[in-house]
């Protein structure tokens, strides 16, 4: 629990520094302005700096895991646990999830929308089918216990994009987040019947004559967590939809801050009580953790946003 805190207070201050720094363009109109430059809500103002802070950390942590000044219980667990480094994957899936398409659609997603998306989806397939190549032809060593022998971050996105947008074409956008909410649930029952301990506790190593059945083993961490990313996906984009909203004013950001404070706390206290989060098989739990600290972080800014718009306004009308 110390080193939790450590890691939240260390975030909040990152998060903070990235809004002062973006603050200082208030007087041109950019944070304080009802509107942004493209007719964004301060809502959506939100997000964009959410985004911001995500790629902000994970270049931190990326550059700073190699050097010995870097608290070892940040970096990634093995196979369960918390730390700073295990929100890597999960905050960028949020961050997607944010602006996704989904979370401005009224109507599910036609097959014409869906196959417009093939070349953004394409990108991450190439993405990750070029780090496993370059990892293998210079040796160099990838743990195959995060995602996989050929599995990587970049095939988790593409899992998630791909399915996330077919599964808009069958069910309406505001069932989605229920849906991804269905698919946790289901996912970590089917952890509990098994799946935990083959992912796990499997022999790092096996071989079948089925060339099918070797990948899926070779690929058991990669594969069963981008179910749970999908899921977690699926939920955010209730929370992107409330940052599409038409509001404008400081005291509509400011209750929508105090809407997800009050589930950031609920969300916590349901993780407490559940197994421990596994960043390595994305469960229920560790789903329920991004969440929490996703929203305490959208509340955080929301806050300063906020702010900044009131002070700006005042500055105006003096």
């Amino acid at each position: 629990m110390a080193y939790l805190l450590r890691f939240l207070m260390m975030s909040s201050v990152v998060l903070m520094l990235k809004c002062a720094v973006a603050s200082g363009d208030r007087e041109g109109g950019t944070i304080g302005a009802p509107d942004d430059e493209k007719g964004h809500s301060q809502e959506y103002i939100v997000v964009t700096e959410f985004r911001g802070c995500v790629l902000l950390l994970v270049c931190i942590a990326i550059l700073a895991v190699d050097f010995d000044l870097f608290p070892y219980e940040m970096v990634k667990t093995d196979r369960q646990g918390y730390s700073l480094m295990d929100l890597g994957v999960g905050t960028f899936i949020i961050a997607n999830a944010l602006v996704a398409p989904q979370t401005q659609e009224t109507h599910k997603s036609s097959w014409k929308l869906i196959l417009s998306d093939v070349g953004d989806t394409a990108v991450l397939v190439i993405l990750g089918v070029s780090r496993f190549v370059s990892a293998y032809l210079t040796e160099y060593h990838v743990s195959e216990s995060e995602y996989g022998k050929h599995w990587n971050f970049f095939c988790s996105l593409a899992f998630v994009k791909i399915f996330g947008r077919l599964l808009a074409a069958v069910f309406h956008p505001l069932v989605l987040p229920y849906v991804g909410l269905l698919i946790g649930c289901l996912y970590e029952a089917i952890l509990q019947f098994g799946l935990y301990d083959f992912v796990l506790d499997s022999p790092s190593s096996k071989t079948f004559d089925s060339a099918v059945l070797q990948f899926l083993f070779d690929n058991r961490s990669g594969l069963s967590s981008s179910v749970g990313f999908l899921a977690m996906f699926l939920m955010w984009i209730y929370v992107g939809r409330l940052f599409r909203t038409e509001k404008r004013s400081a005291s509509d950001i400011t209750q929508l801050a105090r809407h997800l404070l009050q589930r950031s706390f609920f969300v916590l206290l349901i993780t407490f009580v559940m197994r421990v989060p596994s960043r390595r098989l994305a469960n229920l739990s560790y789903i329920f953790w991004l969440v929490s600290s996703g929203i305490s972080h959208a509340h955080l800014l929301c806050k300063l946003v906020s702010s900044i718009q009131m002070h700006t306004t005042d500055v105006v009308v003096s």
